[in-house]
């Protein structure tokens, strides 16, 4: 198998971000809620200002509609390093592991980079960068490992499925979930 090299994802670990949705709220609902409780009524007649901010407001909505969907998400962290895969063993960092002191092996698959999302709903960018993808993993010395990384297309998946099937050979991983990750079809017995 040649070599196949990913770019690694560290998440970073912010809880709050300012985001298009966020904006909206702040500056879009709130401000109609004051006034609804200073006034004591949301059907009266806008003033000038009033008038004003809720054209600004509108055409905000607009452009973060229209935006959302040719906007890549923010990536919330940073690629630095490598993961390779080959038949027998991961490499991160120029770090090597033997898939065959692995005790623990597990995937997920779920993103890759250009895939647009179904949520529709929200002001918020819809092209996703990639990095929702990881190999965890216990190593024979007990260290478990975490690696989040990218995949540039929607089928980069099945060019992990040499590693896979190595792994189910190797009794690292079942042949079952060895079918959910990479397909029947791509499992050689």
């Amino acid at each position: 198998m040649d070599r196949l090299t990913f770019d690694i994802f560290i998440p970073d670990k912010k809880r709050f971000r300012l985001t298009p949705n966020w904006i909206m709220i702040i500056f879009g609902f709130v401000p109609i809620l004051i006034l609804a409780i200073i006034e004591g009524n949301i059907g009266g007649r806008p003033n000038a200002f009033e008038a004003m901010y809720f054209t600004c407001i509108f055409l905000l909505i607009i452009y973060y509609l229209i935006t959302s969907f040719f906007k890549y998400q923010p990536l919330n962290g940073k690629m630095e390093g490598k993961v390779e895969f080959k038949d027998d063993r991961i490499i991160v960092n120029a770090e090597e592991f033997e898939l065959k002191r692995f005790t623990s092996l597990d995937f997920s698959f779920s993103d890759y980079y250009g895939k647009p999302s179904t949520n529709g709903r929200d002001f918020n960018p819809k092209i996703s960068q990639g990095v929702g993808n990881n190999i965890s993993f216990t190593y024979d010395n007990g260290n478990e490992h975490l690696i989040w990384f990218r995949f540039q297309g929607e089928h980069s998946y099945l060019s992990i499925s040499p590693f896979i099937n190595e792994a189910v050979k190797a009794g690292k991983i079942h042949i079952y979930r060895a079918e959910d990750l990479i397909g029947k079809e791509n499992i050689l017995k």
